[in-house]
């Protein structure tokens, strides 16, 4: 009697570990990707501002010699808000042409 028990204890313990399907587990991994935009070096250069007339030489000069200084410095100083403009420009159009880019990417 106990052999079949035993046999029956034995069998049972078999068929539980037969039984048993595996799981399978799948797991969908995203990386993300960071990418660095910049825009053109040349954009982000400073304008270099120019200087006043000095004091000293300006107040001592003719009043024509100052009309002179005056004007040189204000033509440079539109020179480099024109250049300053251009670089603003610039920066407007490589801004549309990233976002065009990351349009069609998407």
């Amino acid at each position: 009697m106990i052999k079949y028990i035993l046999m029956a204890i034995i069998a049972f313990m078999f068929s539980g570990c037969f039984g048993c399907q595996p799981v399978i587990e799948t797991k969908v991994v995203y990386k993300d990707k960071v990418i660095l935009v910049a825009p053109p070096k040349e954009v982000l250069n400073d304008v270099s501002i120019p200087r006043p007339p000095d004091r000293e030489l300006f107040i001592q000069s003719s009043s024509i010699d100052r009309l002179n200084m005056l004007t040189k410095y204000s033509i440079s100083l539109m020179k480099r808000l024109n250049s300053s403009n251009n670089k603003f420009r610039s920066l407007r159009e490589w801004v549309d042409k990233q976002k065009k880019i990351y349009k069609e990417d998407k």
